[in-house]
């Protein structure tokens, strides 16, 4: 139940944070300094880096109110996102839900609401102005954050997704399923433009990366 910060150059331990849950995301907001991270209690914490300690729990889901009048995740968070041109952050839960958040105050902006099953990839793209967020659905959904709606979805995995992610000043995004198979596809056309997999190197994936400019996964 911790936390643990590295040296970028030494990769020796510097400081370890206890949390007081399993933490399943964090994500480090660039706008304002702090450190996010979210897990299996359903709550976002805010912790102040220079001063090694919490500064702000977000708890907004209430079992004693209807689920219409709920802000917030129900479950555990599996995904955490900045977007620092919208002035917000993003999470992305097992209760299927997708939440943006103000990052300078904290309090909800709204709710998308279009996956079936759980949330655990977000990415955005500067350049489109466009999120994707991919989970246990076969299917990764593209946002606009000013509509509740999504834009459209990328069809062609037939097992639940681990990943999508965006190539940085490209028009590519690449998802990734469980059983290894990825697909690159174009996000002017929404289209597949190709096809591969790593059943060779692994069985199952549980999650993956990119470098770039290497554009190696």
């Amino acid at each position: 139940l911790t936390i643990n910060l590295w040296d970028a150059q030494t990769f020796v331990l510097r400081h370890r944070i206890s949390t007081p849950d399993i933490q399943m995301a964090i994500r480090y907001l660039s706008t304002t300094k702090h450190l996010l991270s979210a897990g299996f209690d359903s709550f976002i914490h805010v912790w102040d880096l220079e001063k090694l300690e919490l500064k702000h729990t977000i708890e907004r889901w209430d079992p004693c109110k209807r689920d219409q009048d709920q802000t917030g995740h129900s479950g555990p968070i599996m995904a955490l996102l900045e977007i620092p041109s919208q002035s917000i952050f993003v999470s992305g839960g097992m209760d299927a839900k997708i939440c943006l958040w103000d990052v300078n105050t904290f309090e909800p902006k709204k709710d998308l609401q279009g996956h079936k099953k759980g949330v655990l990839s977000l990415d955005w793209s500067d350049e489109h102005n466009v999120m994707f967020s991919a989970g246990l659905d076969h299917d990764a959904n593209a946002w606009n954050p000013y509509v509740k709606e999504k834009i459209f979805s990328l069809k062609g995995h037939t097992h639940s997704l681990v990943g999508v992610k965006v190539l940085p000043n490209t028009p590519q995004i690449i998802t990734g399923d469980i059983s290894g198979i990825f697909k690159v596809w174009d996000i002017r056309t929404s289209t597949c433009i190709q096809t591969f997999n790593c059943n060779s190197y692994c069985n199952d994936v549980g999650c993956f990366s990119l470098t770039y400019p290497t554009k190696r996964i």
